[in-house]
């Protein structure tokens, strides 16, 4: 936990047992593992893992990360145990707090191994939460979808604030899929996607809140005017 202004953190790897012996969801407690109250924090090569609530929380103004690690906790037992601001299923991977006006992420990824379920249908309904702010960005972030093909349906619903496609796996699921953003501007969002299922097919979608294109695309560099 950082309470101080002014730090710049480099290389952390935060992380909770949640595979092993002797770990278990009830075993080993844990609900945040990286927060951020001071001002003008910057993080270079971010690692925060597996922990039952959100694995990182945001308060602080100015903040800014370049490179993000992250798997989810592997071992949610219950869905509607674990749930979010009382109905939104799980907990962000990256929350930024609801009063932040600046802050910037760039290089993040997430990936979902709900693999010790206890045979429960575990969704994440967003891996960022972020302000509806204009001075929040975030920049190339990526879920992937990693889970066993045998097991209970489990996936990630969105990317951030309930935009852009999700992943499944297990009974029912599309299988490994990777999706990737490249720019969310908000609260005027207007986002550039690219994601791949899984197979050779790809798309750019250029949304904006309440309307989206699809694309089939070849070309790999876009360049997109934001009128903000």
């Amino acid at each position: 936990m950082i309470h101080i202004n002014n730090v710049i953190g480099d290389d952390f790897w935060v992380w909770r047992a949640d595979h092993g012996d002797g770990v278990g969801w009830d075993l080993n407690k844990v609900a945040n593992g990286f927060v951020v109250n001071g001002d003008k924090v910057i993080m270079y090569g971010l690692l925060v893992e597996h922990f039952q609530e959100y694995d990182i929380i945001w308060r602080g103004e100015y903040g800014k990360t370049y490179f993000l690690q992250n798997e989810k906790c592997y071992d949610p037992q219950n869905q509607d145990e674990w749930k979010s601001h009382g109905t939104q299923l799980g907990y962000a991977e990256y929350k930024v707090s609801n009063n932040v006006k600046n802050h910037y992420v760039v290089g993040l990824g997430s990936y979902d191994v709900f693999i010790y379920t206890g045979g429960a249908n575990i969704f994440l309904d967003n891996l960022f939460e972020v302000p509806d702010q204009p001075g929040v960005k975030i920049e190339n972030a990526l879920i992937v979808e990693i889970t066993t093909d045998g097991g209970p349906l489990v996936g990630f619903n969105h990317i951030c604030n309930g935009i852009g496609p999700g992943t499944t796996g297990g009974l029912g699921g599309k299988g490994f899929a990777k999706k990737f953003l490249f720019l969310i501007v908000i609260p005027k969002l207007i986002l550039l996607m690219y994601y791949e299922d899984g197979s050779s097919q790809s798309c750019f979608i250029n949304q904006e809140k309440g309307h989206q294109t699809s694309y089939d695309q070849r070309l790999m560099i876009i360049i997109l005017h934001l009128n903000i």
